[in-house]
């Protein structure tokens, strides 16, 4: 946590179904500082996280960010100030490199902000390169280590990707654009879910 920001959580109970997993827990992650989470498999290490991101809801108790219940808190608001990295993260399919990195931004940019900013994708694939550093260190690999990356619709700014990161080879695939529909659908419904507090699947489709 940073130096002003708080995160606690307060006489929680966790669980799925009729299972519970975690019983009366207080916990408050220390601001400035790194808390590691410690235990044997299946002991509760990943239901604690998801419901300290608000991806779970506390069978009793609450979960307080900067002091405020955070399931009571709009999704926009407390998407920008707290984030979740999986620990197996998997990328979207049907979307740009620079789409996928931008999406993190978007909690924190009106509407408007955010096309001006898709003008220029250069910043976006120099973060993807960086993160893949990072991934590389993170690993224990070289950090000249290959990536394969599947972004099956990158060529929409190649020109760009290749300034960024001019050692990439490009593989072209195609695929049935009726799949791409669907496909397109799948992955609108999973972003919109975390960026609003209403959404009609209907509407989605």
């Amino acid at each position: 946590m940073t130096t002003d920001r708080t995160l606690a959580a307060q006489d929680v109970t966790l669980g799925y179904g009729d299972r519970t997993v975690i019983r009366e827990l207080d916990l408050h992650v220390a601001p400035g500082r790194i808390t590691a989470i410690v235990g044997a498999n299946g002991s509760g290490k990943s239901t604690l996280l998801k419901a300290m991101a608000r991806l779970l809801t506390p069978q009793s108790g609450r979960v307080l960010l900067d002091g405020r219940d955070i399931h009571a808190m709009p999704t926009k608001e407390v998407a920008r100030v707290l984030g979740l990295l999986a620990q197996s993260p998997i990328a979207p399919e049907g979307i740009i490199v620079s789409d996928l990195v931008g999406r993190g931004r978007h909690p924190h940019q009106g509407m408007f902000a955010r096309w001006s900013e898709a003008a220029d994708a250069r910043p976006a694939y120099a973060q993807m390169a960086r993160l893949l550093k990072l991934a590389a260190w993170w690993k224990g690999a070289a950090p000249d280590t290959p990536w394969l990356l599947k972004t099956p619709q990158h060529m929409a700014n190649l020109d760009t990707l290749l300034d960024v990161l001019p050692g990439a080879r490009i593989v072209f695939t195609h695929r049935d654009p009726v799949a791409v529909v669907a496909s397109s659908a799948s992955l609108a419904w999973n972003q919109m879910v975390v960026q609003t507090d209403r959404l009609d699947p209907a509407w989605v489709g």
